[in-house]
């Protein structure tokens, strides 16, 4: 199955989970607020608040204990803290659903800039693959060169015009794409394996950057990972839609 209905597959599920949340987030906070308000009654001045009618006791006024008094405190506190609660959870509520909205609008951007004309990063963007011949000479060239010179000097020269055969194939680059990764892209397009890639991008990076020296051990490395990538492109075959 293509990359492309993957990714549309994969953006559907996460719509549907974010909208299953929002609704979930909206409903706790009409529960939470719809605690807190009192019923409306209809009268003849209007709509009013309804408020519970007080129980006749058949004991005329008189004043309060402060057992009374402590405990009407006591309430008064609970009930405050109890508001300050549910406040604070419809407010948690509702930047949740914020955020989740800002998610499902930046998706949607997302999908619409792609059915607008950006081309999918699928194996194959051209109809018809160049640079075949262009990769397999580079690969060639660096294992000539390893037989005999520089361990670090071949492997790096061989990856800087593997990078130059890849940027000249033709493949549309990412913005945010490397030179490294548009290689590495451009040789897995070519069903190159993925573990020759690795390999040869860590030799090419320890010979680049490291102060130590490279011998024996990174020269084979480098000769197998160089004649499986030959071996892939000699056995590759394009894949048309």
């Amino acid at each position: 199955m293509f990359r492309t209905r993957r990714a549309t597959g994969s953006r559907t599920r996460m719509l549907v989970a974010v909208g299953v949340s929002v609704t979930v987030f909206a409903l706790a906070a009409l529960a939470s607020v719809s605690d807190t308000v009192h019923p409306f009654v209809e009268g003849p001045g209007g709509p009013r608040i309804q408020r519970s009618a007080p129980v006749p006791t058949g004991v005329g006024p008189r004043d309060p204990t402060p057992e009374v008094v402590e405990q009407g405190e006591s309430a008064g506190d609970s009930s405050f803290i109890e508001l300050i609660v549910r406040l604070a959870l419809v407010l948690a509520a509702l930047l949740g659903a914020v955020i989740l909205l800002q998610t499902i609008l930046r998706v949607l951007r997302e999908l619409r800039f792609n059915r607008r004309g950006r081309r999918p990063d699928v194996r194959w963007d051209l109809a018809e693959p160049t640079g075949h011949e262009e990769l397999a000479e580079v690969v060639d060239e660096g294992l000539r060169a390893l037989q005999t010179g520089r361990v670090a000097d071949a492997i790096i020269a061989c990856w800087v015009k593997l990078e130059e055969a890849a940027a000249a194939v033709g493949v549309v680059r990412d913005p945010a794409e490397t030179a490294t990764e548009l290689t590495a892209r451009v040789l897995h397009r070519h069903d190159v394996s993925i573990v020759a890639i690795d390999t040869l991008l860590d030799l090419y990076r320890e010979a680049r950057y490291s102060e130590h020296g490279m011998g024996d051990v990174s020269r084979a490395a480098a000769q197998s990972a160089l004649a499986r990538v030959r071996a892939d492109l000699s056995a590759s075959t394009v894949v048309t839609p």
